[in-house]
């Protein structure tokens, strides 16, 4: 019987997490691809707060083959490291600026409406990014906001 793309990503996060060095109890695996040092920094630093482990993406072939591990990805599109559709295609949820690059594909999660699949911050500033990382991590505690994300993001591409 073959396995569900949610036990695959369990797996191949606890794999990723145990080579990393991060903590098992990491509460998310973000692959991040911020070209501002300041906002990385801060990032890095409130997140370890919040027991976040955060992976600076370098678009290595290693790195695309890790893509399934992740929970969600940051970008602002600036390197052009990352391959955003099989970032999703894997179940990774995008957190992106509002103008990005695939903007008529990705909308704004609304749990109450069962509709959208990312998380879009308005500017590249790091409290922007940082709400939405917090708005990402609220709504997959809850199990149906979570299976409801995962369903939308299997819909996108």
């Amino acid at each position: 019987m073959p396995t569900s793309l949610s036990s695959q990503k369990e797996e191949h996060r606890h794999s990723l997490l145990r080579n990393l060095g991060f903590p098992p109890k990491t509460r998310a695996l973000i692959l991040m691809d911020i070209s501002d040092s300041t906002i990385r920094e801060f990032l890095q630093r409130v997140g370890a707060e919040l027991s976040i482990s955060f992976v600076l993406s370098d678009g290595s072939l290693t790195e695309k083959s890790q893509y399934l591990a992740f929970d969600a990805f940051i970008s602002d599109e600036k390197s052009g490291f990352l391959d955003m559709i099989s970032l999703v295609q894997s179940g990774v949820t995008p957190i992106l600026p509002k103008q990005n690059a695939f903007v008529s594909n990705f909308t704004e999660f609304d749990p109450m409406k069962f509709t959208g699949n990312a998380f879009l911050f308005d500017t590249i500033e790091p409290y922007h990014i940082f709400e939405k990382i917090i708005r990402y991590l609220e709504n997959i505690r809850y199990p149906g906001d979570k299976r409801t994300l995962s369903k939308n993001l299997e819909k996108t591409f």
